[in-house]
Order: structure tokens, then C-alpha cells, then sequence
């Protein structure tokens, strides 16, 4: 066999392996090499919004949002060009975020913030927010709050999962219901009232 025949097979073959190699990857990481094959998506920096004036945040469609409390309200996102018009949105005092999973988590830096929702899916990281009252409300959904300090947190968790990690809290007013689950770790809180459903979980550890 001729030497450019052997290059010309060789070569075929390298490509054939390599699509192969892709195409057995896409199917274990669901979808993850489409993601990162996006022209420019991995080497991009952040981006920052100025947010108008808001109080409450009301995560849905399986968003992935990290909440602390800062200044200024800002929106920080991550690996993208530029932000999409569906991404967010201000109405009446309150931060819709639509992810749909299809961009890095975003975070929210709030100036003052008394009300946080989080709807199908969504996932919501709270750390370092410091508030007298916050209300939670979580429906098939992710919360997790971290390293605060917050004087009365008023919860309603619908089979949603609800994680509490050295937080300081005055009072804790909480209801679980339809398969919820609470986890607390760490934190210091002087008075606890919760109502807790047969079918949901309440742990408690030091």
C-alpha cells in the first residue's frame, strides 16, 4: 500500500475516533460538550448589571442563583456574551430570574432584600445576607442558607428541600409539608416554631 494511502486512512480514522470520543461524551454529561462547544463560551468573563430598586427574588424554571447582601443591587453572571432579555426581570419590587439552566449560575447582590421564592426547580444559595425578616418560600425547589445573620425567617417549604448551615437567627417560623426536608447544621437560634407534616423530615444537629 502506498504511503499517502496509509496517511489518507490514518487520518480518517483519527477523525472517526474523535467524533466518537464526542459523541460518547455528550451522552454521559447530558448534553455538557454542546454547552462548552459555544464559540467563546469557556474563555469569556463575567458580566455585571446595575439592578433597579427590589425587595423580593423569585426564582423559576430550574434557575441556579446565589443571593448575598452587598451596597449596590447588581447581577453577576458568568461564561456568556452577553445577558438575554428573558434572563431577568424587575416588576413591582420584585427580581424575576428565568434560568432554564442554560447559563452558569447567576448571582445577586442585594442592597435590601425581605423576600426570596424559589419554583420548580430552582436552586437558590444564600450566604453572608444580613436582613431583620426574610420570608422563604420553596416549591419543588433548593434552599440553602449559609454564614447569615437574620432576625426573624418566616419558611414554607412544599416538597422542597431546605438547608440551614451557621446561620444566627432570632426566631424561626417554619412549615414542611407534602415530602420537605430540613437540614440544620451549626447555627444559633433562640426560638423555634415549626409545623412539620407525617411525610416530611426535620434534622437538627450542633
Amino acid at each position: 500500500m502506498k504511503t499517502s494511502n496509509i496517511l489518507i486512512i490514518t487520518y480518517f480514522f483519527l477523525i472517526l475516533s474523535g467524533m466518537t470520543v464526542l459523541f460518547i461524551d455528550d451522552k454521559l454529561n447530558g448534553g455538557k460538550w454542546r454547552q462548552q462547544r459555544r464559540e467563546g463560551l469557556v474563555e469569556l468573563n463575567e458580566l455585571k448589571v446595575d439592578l433597579p430598586h427590589f425587595t423580593v427574588i423569585a426564582g423559576r424554571g430550574g434557575s441556579d442563583i446565589a443571593v448575598s447582601s452587598g451596597e449596590e443591587n447588581k447581577l453577576i453572571i458568568h461564561n456568556i456574551k452577553e445577558i438575554p432579555p428573558e434572563l431577568y426581570q424587575v416588576q413591582n419590587d420584585t427580581l424575576y430570574i428565568n434560568q432554564k439552566n442554560e447559563y452558569s449560575a447567576v448571582k445577586i447582590i442585594c442592597k435590601n432584600i425581605v423576600s426570596i421564592t424559589a419554583e420548580g426547580g430552582t436552586r437558590i444559595d444564600i450566604n453572608k445576607l444580613s436582613s431583620d425578616i426574610l420570608h422563604l418560600k420553596a416549591r419543588r425547589s433548593r434552599l440553602n442558607l449559609r454564614n447569615s445573620s437574620i432576625g426573624t425567617i418566616n419558611l414554607e417549604a412544599n416538597n422542597a428541600t431546605i438547608g440551614i448551615d451557621h446561620l444566627t437567627i432570632d426566631v424561626l417560623n417554619g412549615q414542611l409539608y407534602n415530602k420537605a426536608n430540613f437540614d440544620m447544621y451549626g447555627s444559633k437560634i433562640h426560638r423555634i416554631n415549626m409545623e412539620i407534616s407525617e411525610n416530611s423530615q426535620y434534622h437538627v444537629s450542633k
